[in-house]
């Protein structure tokens, strides 16, 4: 009897501990990108309209959905895990150098890992556009100023006039986004100077 007590004793601690060490090891990952990662800056693009159960969080979309390539062995299929490389444009934005099925090796070089949504051929065949879906689209924030904030980034994202992009830490295949900007102010800098508007 005395020893069933100490195995569900023992039971219960190693439960405990993995439910713990599982969250915690999340955490540091993420850290290690935000601490250690490249940054870049997405460009954003319009999203569908607010849902008002999400309270936390704005929900982002990104320019770089789509990316096509020249035929090669080493290309993803729909539903396909893949993995971009990342260089970045003339105006200093992230974009795609690369798409493929294999994690790169490079030392030094910058990727994600991504979700293929969908691939076609072009007329010619000779190339293929595909898909993306990024590994993050929603940028945290206090529940309170989320709403405005939501709001201020569809606002900017329907104007000619206005920038909005997100800074991104990237490392390892993983990417976490550090902030959301709109004319290069943070997103809360931005609805707090717009808030009488």
């Amino acid at each position: 009897m005395e020893n069933k007590h100490k195995f569900r004793l023992i039971a219960f601690g190693l439960l405990a501990l993995i439910q713990i060490a599982i969250p915690l090891s999340m955490i540091s990952s993420l850290e290690a990108v935000v601490l250690k990662g490249s940054a870049y800056k997405f460009r954003t693009a319009p999203v569908d309209p607010y849902d008002p159960f999400r309270g936390k969080y704005v929900s982002l979309r990104f320019d770089m959905r789509e990316y096509c390539s020249a035929i090669h062995p080493a290309l993803p299929e729909k539903g396909d895990i893949a993995y971009i490389l990342l260089s970045t444009d003339s105006a200093g934005f992230a974009s795609i150098a690369g798409i493929q099925t294999y994690m790169p090796q490079t030392e030094g070089e910058d990727w994600l890992e991504v979700a293929v949504d969908f691939r076609y051929l072009h007329d010619d065949s000779t190339s293929a556009c595909f898909g993306i879906d990024l590994p993050f689209d929603r940028f945290y924030m206090e529940e309170k100023k989320a709403p405005a904030a939501e709001r201020a980034y569809w606002d900017a994202n329907a104007s000619d006039s206005l920038d909005c992009w997100a800074m991104v830490k990237v490392r390892d295949g993983e990417g976490v986004i550090e902030n959301l900007y709109i004319n290069e102010l943070p997103i809360n800098k931005w609805v707090e100077l717009h808030a009488e508007d």
